[in-house]
């Protein structure tokens, strides 16, 4: 599971599902088609600018081809401001943080859109949040339907929306957060639920006060991250898993489980609201991500260390996906065997492979030091090499770049740096103790001794150009 910021450390920026009631203001029926203003874009997170570059330039704010947006921020005269250089122009050119632009954005369109934009301060970072998508007044609510999955159709199951309560003058909280809806959650007016589905071109939304049957988006979701999944296997060389059913059910139980009671946990308390046999045994077997689809949930597990494994070893044969509420399950234990190929990740070849850990992880690859995502960041891309059985020994791995050793750190099934871990997952793992040089060509050697037979393995991989 993530390293712990809340229910969210793998996350940038903790959010929280809420579920609970907006405060009543009419008694009039809400329920029917509203129209939706289009094409604009609303708060969700992209990078983070460290303290020791506060810039952010080149970036598409805009992810709707008819909204092109970049814009770049440079630091002031004054403490905290900011300047802002924008094309298309904006009708503003500073920004003291906190604060929220409203800045005006023609394109193609009968009249003037409004795009918004967020920046905020936290700690020794500044954050810009945005996203396209569209908006809605209903009830004196503003809300947002954000395209989470970037494929430009809103209301799918793995689409979010936000509310702005009336009066209320920003959309992040008093704790600087976001809070996101899945799609799936009720909006609570007037003591009612309601749900809400926008079109997917988004100019029109439809609210209901029944639920609407999501399993047809929810088994997309999966279809689409069982084919990425197997995509990284056939790269290996390994078998295709395939999904088993009952296992999604009772993943998507112990999702329910976490979201409901705000927390990423293996173990569920049965007398806590949500617990289930199913989902408990769910749990226990699983791998566990704050992500609002399957597909972001593979890849920030794809690019830890302990989590890589399993769901990526030969000897997995099916498994099961559960994602509810910005939380995503994978059971990779019920149906997994050790045994089969040594095979390494980076693959050889592999090339736009990222120069640092995304986020952090738990267990911690350090043991007894937490491993939480500002302290990842600092590390190398982990590089793994996985045995059929911890026989290993005497390992040794010497990363390179144009000739030059590239300092590191390496835990093995010999000396794992994790004692609750005695077996290392069957793995070595390298990281650099700095990210990888961005747009290089990173030579790998490794070496050791196999069940008393010696084994070695060079190959090279080539970095995300930053």
């Amino acid at each position: 599971m993530p390293a712990k910021n809340g229910r969210s450390g793998w996350c940038f920026v903790a959010f929280a599902v809420l579920l609970g009631s907006a405060s009543a203001q009419s008694s009039k029926s809400i329920v029917g088609i509203h129209d939706l203003e289009p094409g604009l874009v609303h708060p969700t997170i992209l990078p983070r600018l460290h303290e020791h570059s506060r810039k952010l330039e080149g970036v598409d704010l805009a992810l709707n081809p008819a909204l092109p947006f970049r814009v770049k921020l440079t630091p002031g005269k004054r403490s905290r401001e900011f300047l802002i250089e924008a094309e298309p122009k904006v009708g503003i050119s500073r920004l003291i943080l906190p604060g929220l632009i409203n800045a005006k954005l023609s394109y193609p369109s009968r009249r003037e859109k409004a795009v918004r934009f967020e920046v905020w301060e936290s700690r020794d970072s500044l954050w810009l949040c945005n996203h396209c998508g569209s908006l809605a007044t209903i009830a004196g609510y503003e809300i947002w339907f954000i395209d989470m999955d970037h494929d430009g159709v809103l209301g799918e199951v793995t689409d979010t929306y936000v509310m702005k309560p009336p009066k209320e003058k920003y959309w992040a909280d008093a704790e600087e957060r976001v809070q996101f809806r899945t799609m799936s959650d009720p909006l609570v007016i007037d003591r009612k639920q309601h749900w809400l589905q926008p079109d997917g071109r988004g100019f029109s939304l439809v609210v209901t006060d029944k639920m609407p049957d999501y399993s047809k988006q929810r088994d997309e979701n999966y279809e689409q991250a069982l084919k990425l999944l197997n995509g990284w296997r056939q790269q290996l060389g390994h078998p295709p898993v395939l999904l088993r059913e009952d296992l999604s059910r009772a993943c998507e139980e112990h999702a329910l489980y976490c979201a409901t009671n705000d927390e990423l946990t293996h173990h569920q308390d049965p007398k806590k609201p949500g617990a289930t046999p199913k989902g408990q045994k769910a749990g226990v077997s699983s791998e566990l991500v704050t992500a609002t689809t399957m597909e972001a949930g593979l890849r920030i597990w794809r690019d830890s260390f302990f989590h890589r494994i399993r769901m990526l070893s030969p000897g997995l044969k099916k498994v099961g996906m559960g994602n509810m509420h910005d939380v995503a399950v994978l059971d990779t234990l019920t149906e997994y065997s050790d045994g089969g190929a040594i095979w390494h990740w980076p693959t050889a070849g592999a090339t736009d492979v990222p120069v640092s850990w995304p986020a952090g992880e738990d267990p911690s690859p350090l043991g007894a030091v937490v491993f939480t995502g500002a302290l990842a960041r600092q590390w190398g891309y982990p590089i793994t090499v996985t045995f059929p059985s911890d026989a290993v020994r005497d390992a040794k791995v010497k990363v390179t770049m144009g000739g030059a050793e590239l300092p590191a750190f390496l835990t093995s099934p010999e000396a794992p740096s994790n004692v609750k871990f005695p077996s290392n997952a069957n793995s070595i793992l390298v990281m650099t103790r700095a990210p990888l040089p961005s747009g290089s060509k990173i030579e790998v050697q490794a070496t050791c001794q196999f069940a008393g037979k010696p084994w070695t393995k060079s190959w090279h991989f080539t970095t995300q150009a930053l």
